[in-house]
């Protein structure tokens, strides 16, 4: 590896720490204010309808925040390991003679970030006692869906309450099927129209795309 690959090696995984250790500070950030509004909210839901009502618009806001940020990280957190991948396969066929990118062997001791040990031996799905090759970014997202989901909840269910209280006979037939309305429309707001917001999309047109994935078009 000359002394050029080697720079670029690092600032690769350099970048991709970088972007790993914000996340983590700014997961922690969001964790912290969506737990204080939720208790906020049972504190003044019964002494302040307006304050109670501005909780909940910031913790649905917050939360839904809270989602994107995850989303956006597996992004970038692909993005960096597939470059990783690529860079080091490509020093391997580099270093290899009469090797090509397509049929070089990738050899466990000449690689370090595009390789795993024993991938199936230590994955125990069922075992309580032993881990598995779970995607902790994935559950990272599925739990922000899920506090998505109950924010949601609680405005459909705050909105449903003044609607059938003024209006509706069948009270508990109207409550329900406003619930899972307004329920649904604020989740999928949230967690499918938000993320095509080209307000909280990267700027990637300055950036060459390498196709590394045989499927990118």
């Amino acid at each position: 590896m000359t002394e050029q690959q080697n720079n670029q090696y690092q600032t690769i995984i350099h970048a991709r720490n970088f972007h790993y250790e914000q996340f983590t500070r700014w997961s922690s950030y969001f964790y912290v204010i969506i737990g204080a509004l939720f208790v906020g909210y049972y504190s003044f839901a019964e002494s302040s309808d307006v304050l109670s009502w501005i909780i909940l618009c910031l913790g649905y806001l917050i939360s839904v925040a809270n989602f994107l940020s995850v989303k956006g990280y597996i992004y970038w957190w692909q993005h960096w390991n597939l470059l990783l991948a690529a860079f080091e396969k490509r020093l391997v066929a580099n270093n290899k003679d009469n090797a090509t990118k397509e049929t070089e062997e990738w050899p466990d001791n000449e690689t370090v970030y595009s390789v795993f040990s024993d991938v199936y031996k230590l994955d125990y799905q069922t075992n309580p006692l032993n881990g598995s090759k779970i995607s902790t970014s994935k559950v990272a997202l599925f739990v922000a869906g899920v506090i998505v989901l109950g924010w949601s909840i609680l405005i459909g269910y705050k909105i449903s309450t003044i609607i059938v209280g003024e209006c509706c006979m069948n009270r508990t037939g109207c409550l329900l099927g406003l619930i899972v309305l307004f329920t649904a429309v604020l989740y999928v707001t949230g967690t499918m129209l938000m993320p095509t917001c080209p307000m909280f999309q990267s700027d990637m047109s300055h950036n060459k795309d390498l196709r590394l994935l045989e499927n990118n078009k």
